[in-house]
């Protein structure tokens, strides 16, 4: 078989492979493959319902505008608001970094917005990357940033001094 050309070759396998299927065999190793994934599955536990640190309660998460602009007018100082998902990979990465930098800096009001939850907040709020961190001093939004920065990366960014804010 193998001085034969390539298309025949695989033609052979393909051919080869359609009868093992209409013997049963094909049948067979699915049902036994099957059967053992099951069973694998039913000896992991559950991942537990939890969402990632961003939405878990250490950095609360915002439902929508109104409570957005609350925080935004009745905290006289640097906040950060981290939009997020909970199936984007770097937003998992971000998020410990996150809770760090709430435990070390507890002057930096943190709140996340869950995009997959709250999808219209982060359409108002122009979110089209995740995670994506707008920073706000005093009400007015400063700068923002997108991806998964280091948490000495974060600190610098907020501690820095503030610029002009961005424009919108």
């Amino acid at each position: 078989m193998s001085s034969a050309p390539s298309s025949q070759r695989w033609s052979l396998l393909i051919a080869s492979a359609a009868l093992g299927l209409a013997a049963g065999v094909g049948g067979a190793w699915y049902q036994i493959h099957t059967e053992r994934a099951q069973a694998a599955a039913a000896q992991v536990p559950a991942a537990p319902a939890t969402p990632p640190a961003t939405s878990a309660g250490a950095i609360p998460d915002l439902g929508s505008q109104a409570e957005l602009g609350a925080l935004l007018h009745g905290h006289d100082g640097t906040v950060l608001i981290d939009v997020h998902a909970q199936w984007c990979q770097p937003c998992a990465v971000l998020a410990p970094r996150l809770v760090s930098l709430a435990q070390n800096q507890p002057r930096i009001a943190i709140r996340g917005v869950d995009a997959g939850v709250s999808s219209g907040l982060a359409t108002q709020l122009a979110v089209d990357t995740l995670p994506t961190l707008i920073h706000y001093e005093h009400g007015v939004e400063v700068d923002r940033r997108s991806g998964a920065p280091t948490l000495s990366e974060l600190t610098a960014w907020l501690t820095a001094a503030p610029v002009a804010p961005a424009p919108h």
